[in-house]
């Protein structure tokens, strides 16, 4: 094996190494994080709630949201509170209209969670026939 030719194999192994510590790397810090965000210091989970509909007159502005995965998609970091749900529980935070995944829109509000069965706090405001609703729902 000539020189060049050993040289090209182990520069070729040694981007291999690379490519697969970087991808361990990568795996480790997307695997410990949940997306969410903060507010006023409490840390909540963000899930996508597609069929979410909320009448104006069930919001109000509980906080600004900080620390917020895919800040970009959000109309402001504007955390609202939901009538008859328990703000340490669940906030919605209203997306910028298009805002899409592989499954489709996102809708217009995304959920900010705190615990098991949060969304249960909200089911009044899923509409079924938008499409899947929150198993928790029914």
């Amino acid at each position: 094996m000539s020189r060049m030719s050993r040289l090209v194999a182990h520069g070729l192994r040694t981007v291999r190494v690379m490519l697969f510590l970087s991808t361990i790397a990568l795996l480790a810090c997307t695997s410990s994080s949940t997306a969410g965000g903060t507010v006023d210091g409490v840390r909540y989970n963000l899930g996508a709630a597609r069929t979410l509909r909320i009448p104006p007159a069930a919001l109000a502005p509980y906080g600004s949201a900080t620390d917020l995965s895919y800040a970009e998609w959000f109309v402001d970091p504007t955390a609202y509170s939901v009538a008859r749900a328990d703000p340490d529980v669940v906030l919605v935070l209203r997306l910028k209209p298009g805002i899409k995944d592989d499954a489709g829109s996102l809708g217009e509000w995304m959920v900010l969670t705190r615990g098991n069965d949060a969304e249960s706090l909200i089911c009044d405001y899923f509409d079924a026939a938008l499409g899947p609703i929150p198993s928790d729902c029914g």
